[in-house]
């Protein structure tokens, strides 16, 4: 059985994806689970931003969604997957086991960048194909938002609130740690660095999606996935490690596998992305000065 995972900000299609996309077996039984922290909307419904509904069962926990389980249910779809606690990941591995199939939507990122609950163990748990994320409208500028913007002081990370709470953002407008009074784009000054420099894949994902180079970004936010269900952080500017040296050495792999796929007569499509956004990359920076 396979694990899918819909992630993306907030306003961007995650539930209605959920309860619409063809996942698992024609006429497998569905059953619907959302976390007792989600107190938004109707109980005992999921209901999508635009409306979608669907019957489902509230669950204070992973040990409780176990529970509710029912044998003869071929497809598990979890909505809201950020809320629920660090055992859900456990708890999917075991219902795959058990032969159901599993679908989950939730925040891979909350509104300050940080990864949100069990998502990044999800994004890395899933099969790179079995992963889907999505894209909001920036309530700004309209360009495409891959972020969450708090529209009011937070004390912690779960703030349950819709769209009188947050909104989509693109990356240049959107402001972590920033709240309600953020004043229009051109006059909001650059966000203070963060701790050892900028979260790199958070960045880079929005300088690729802007140049049109989206499986790249996809290989970037599941590696970044991977990277912080391992290391416990992002990768960041200012680590204290050499990066070139560090390029240089995965470019050494990198190029061994490229030739031996190549050697077997593999096709190289799914790497095309990635080498094009590294070509671009390697680029000369224009010059700005007089």
């Amino acid at each position: 059985m396979s694990l899918y995972v819909i992630t993306g900000p907030m306003f961007a299609g995650k539930t209605e994806a959920l309860l619409s996309r063809p996942i698992g077996m024609p006429g497998d039984k569905r059953q619907v689970f959302r976390p007792s922290t989600d107190t938004r909307g109707k109980r005992g419904m999921v209901t999508s931003h635009d409306g979608a509904q669907a019957a489902c069962t509230t669950v204070a926990d992973s040990a409780a969604l176990i529970d509710a389980v029912e044998p003869g249910a071929g497809l598990v779809a979890i909505d809201e997957a950020q809320f629920f606690d660090a055992g859900l990941p456990a708890a999917i591995s075991r219902l795959l086991t058990d032969g159901h199939c599993v679908a989950v939507a939730g925040l891979d990122l909350d509104s300050e960048g940080r990864a949100f609950g069990p998502m990044p163990q999800l994004l890395a748990m899933a099969r790179p194909g079995n992963v889907e994320r999505l894209l909001a409208r920036c309530e700004r500028c309209g360009r495409p938002a891959g972020f969450t913007q708090a529209l009011e002081q937070k004390t912690g990370q779960v703030l349950v609130g819709g769209a009188e709470s947050y909104e989509p953002r693109c990356f240049d407008c959107w402001h972590p740690g920033a709240a309600a009074s953020v004043p229009e784009p051109a006059s909001v000054p650059e966000p203070a660095p963060a701790p050892h420099g900028e979260v790199v894949p958070v960045a880079l994902m929005a300088w690729l999606r802007e140049r049109g180079l989206d499986e790249a970004a996809q290989l970037v936010a599941e590696r970044d996935a991977y990277g912080r269900a391992k290391y416990g952080q992002p990768l960041r500017t200012e680590d204290g490690r050499d990066h070139v040296e560090d390029a240089r050495q995965e470019m050494g792999d990198a190029l061994q596998y490229v030739y031996s796929a190549r050697a077997r007569g593999l096709d190289l499509g799914p790497v095309r992305s990635a080498a094009e956004a590294l070509a671009a990359l390697l680029r000369p920076l224009p010059c700005t000065g007089s």
